[in-house]
């Protein structure tokens, strides 16, 4: 009898761990189990997409549509995007313009193709360039982004929000042009940095007026205006030091290898070496790790197995005397 009720306590219990794993709630398990299955049945579409979204690897769920140069998307479950973010995809750079996070399975959105890179100095004359998106309303006076009216020899420009693009100041002057002979010069008169701003993510709105160009500081041939040769840089030596080279830190149960490079640097950032590599794995789940080693480069993933989500995983690499580690983090599929 005793035995028998065991049996029963281990199923149980096995049956409420694999419950909670799911959700403590009802509604929380059936969230779970569709963010799943969304998972495992986009991948399979055509709108399924490798991306990179401000240099880091993903995937959006594209929408390709018949407007060329805007698109919608969706993220897959539990992941996040920004208002602002830039997404490399089919080698254009695409800015976020919306993202709606109001939603518990996946967030949705809009993103526009940039269509130039901006270049300035800043106050300290370091060389700035990021990639926008340029609209030319010249001559009708329509009101452009719900903000400005945008008239005659005017652009308006959405720019990604961040330290650098906050510092732009009225006054402020650039080529936007892409006429690799004569290139329009344009002067910052209005900006909005805050309609489109929240909780330091999103984009800023500009209108620059058409300007003259100035050819004692005007460097049409550096894309730059009012251009001032940069200050040397002085760099503060340091020892060499190993440098590690990964897309992301994320191990999903079950899933692919993630792939680390090692190099020993100097302090120019020079490779020194790429042989002499030793590695460590440091983790409590060590028996469910399967790597691979190729001198310096170090290939990683996990068994499919849910009782590790959650788990830490240290790689430590060496050469020498010289050390650094990176840790990984075993996450699930929803």
């Amino acid at each position: 009898m005793k035995n028998i009720l065991k049996k029963g306590m281990i199923v149980v219990g096995k049956y409420e761990t694999r419950i909670n794993l799911y959700g403590l709630s009802q509604r929380e398990r059936e969230l779970n189990r569709l963010k799943n299955d969304i998972l495992k049945t986009s991948r399979q579409t055509l709108s399924f997409k490798n991306v990179l979204i401000n240099n880091i690897e993903r995937n959006l769920i594209i929408d390709t549509g018949n407007q060329t140069y805007i698109k919608e998307f969706k993220t897959l479950p539990n992941e996040v995007i920004f208002v602002g973010d830039i997404v490399d995809w089919t080698n254009n750079k695409w800015l976020v313009l919306s993202a709606d996070s109001d939603d518990e399975i996946y967030i949705d959105g809009i993103m526009q193709q940039c269509n130039y890179v901006l270049k300035w100095q800043d106050e300290t004359n370091k060389i700035i360039e990021r990639n926008i998106v340029s609209k030319d309303n010249s001559g009708n006076g329509e009101k452009d982004d719900k903000e400005f009216i945008i008239s005659e020899n005017q652009l308006s420009i959405l720019i990604p929000f961040d330290t650098d693009t906050v510092e732009l100041k009225e006054g402020k002057r650039f080529f936007v042009d892409n006429n690799p002979i004569k290139k329009s010069v344009y002067r910052l008169t209005k900006i909005d940095n805050t309609s489109h701003v929240l909780n330091g993510k999103g984009y800023i709105s500009l209108v620059v007026t058409k300007d003259q160009f100035n050819d004692s500081v005007d460097r049409s041939d550096l894309e730059l205006c009012d251009y001032t040769i940069p200050s040397p840089v002085t760099t503060i030596p340091t020892e060499n030091h190993i440098k590690l080279d990964f897309k992301t830190t994320s191990l999903y149960v079950g899933g692919n290898y993630k792939t680390v490079t090692a190099t020993v640097v100097n302090t120019d950032g020079n490779v020194v070496l790429t042989s002499g590599f030793t590695w460590e794995v440091t983790s409590d789940i060590s028996t469910k790790v399967v790597t691979s080693i190729d001198e310096n480069v170090f290939k990683i993933k996990v068994i499919e197995d849910m009782d590790i989500i959650g788990k830490v995983i240290v790689v430590t690499a060496k050469n020498g005397t010289y050390e650094e580690q990176l840790k990984f983090e075993v996450k699930g599929w929803w």
